[in-house]
């Protein structure tokens, strides 16, 4: 900040922009529901020093500016740490480009592009206008950037979930494996989960870990995201040939998970004991989410939505949809959520 003659002090810095994401769709990570539906998110730079100041910042020096404090800094990645928790997903972050700018979007989410468009008004050169077209998004001018990753012949890529690498996880349904794409190399790699494989759904646990749905396996998946040791939880004889779909994680950190031919089921992840369940109305059950007391599925054959009570494990049916596929998680408005059905 500088202080104008006579006048308050003005943040010359400008804001940082964050373009969120939609919450994830049938599955996600421990905590609480995602904030689907967020569009764009803004945040002042965090705390400074106060004895810098910056009446003449050249933007390429730190030396002319007033930097982040160690409390700011402090501040900024438990911006960062909060966001993850409140698992909001983070595409682009736009900042000015003054230094303590960069620095607490770095330190929050490990990147962002500086764009002029933010500057505050009280740099030479911009003006209320300027920084308002900024502010309603300089992404909105240029549209969306779309960039493809080829993936290796014959793989059938089917679902795809965050790494916690910061990579992207997906399954390879036709040649039975787990792929793993670093994005900013575009390297691919392969983790084989076992002869007859069909990889279909993933997501990424709270332990940081791959979980994978495998109906050629008739088994749940576990990869670790370090080492990529392979770890299977086969269904019992009772429940062959599930056909299993896709996974979501309750509150307690136990996956729960769904197969088209009438069941779900739940791996107590403390232990590994995999239970299976047949799903009332029979075949069905695809989509599957998860809310602070309960877990939901939805049944493509029997067009309806169940609630499994995660202590009893029981499901019931709670609302008759056609042709329902996909759960996916709505945002919260005045600590209150839903759900939206994908048909």
């Amino acid at each position: 900040m500088h202080r104008p003659p006579g006048g308050r002090r003005r943040c010359a810095a400008g804001p940082v922009r964050l373009q969120a994401r939609c919450g994830a769709g049938h599955g996600g990570t421990r905590g609480p529901a995602p904030y689907g539906r967020v569009r764009d998110l803004y945040i002042r730079h965090t705390a400074t020093d106060g004895t810098q100041d910056d009446p003449r910042p050249v933007l390429s020096d730190r030396g002319t500016q007033r930097n982040l404090s160690a409390e700011g800094r402090a501040q900024a990645k438990r911006i960062g740490a909060e966001v993850r928790r409140l698992r909001i997903p983070i595409g682009r972050v736009l900042v000015s480009p003054y230094q303590r700018t960069r620095d607490t979007a770095n330190l929050a989410f490990g990147r962002g592009e500086a764009t002029d468009a933010l500057m505050n008004e009280a740099y030479p050169g911009t003006d209320d206008e300027r920084l308002a077209r900024g502010l309603r998004g300089p992404a909105e001018t240029a549209g969306p950037s779309i960039k493809e990753f080829p993936v290796p012949d014959g793989a059938g890529p089917h679902d795809v979930a965050p790494a916690a690498d910061g990579g992207v996880w997906f399954t390879a349904q036709h040649a039975g494996y787990l792929g793993h794409l670093d994005p900013r190399t575009g390297e691919v790699g392969r983790v084989p989960l076992g002869e007859g494989s069909s990889p279909h759904g993933v997501i990424t646990g709270p332990d940081g870990d791959a979980w994978v749905t495998d109906s050629g396996l008739n088994a749940i998946v576990q990869v670790d995201g370090r080492t990529q040791e392979v770890s299977r939880f086969p269904l019992p004889a009772s429940h062959a040939d599930a056909n299993l779909n896709t996974a979501a994680f309750d509150r307690d950190g136990n996956l729960w998970f769904t197969g088209q031919n009438g069941v779900y089921g739940r791996v107590a992840t403390a232990t590994g004991e995999l239970r299976a369940y047949d799903a009332p109305g029979g075949s069905g059950p695809y989509g599957i989410t998860a809310t602070d007391d309960a877990i939901y599925y939805a049944s493509l054959a029997g067009s309806h939505i169940a609630r499994i009570d995660t202590e009893s494990g029981r499901a019931e049916v709670m609302a008759r949809v056609a042709a329902a596929r996909r759960l996916r998680p709505l945002c919260r408005v005045r600590g209150r959520g839903g759900h939206g059905v994908d048909q």
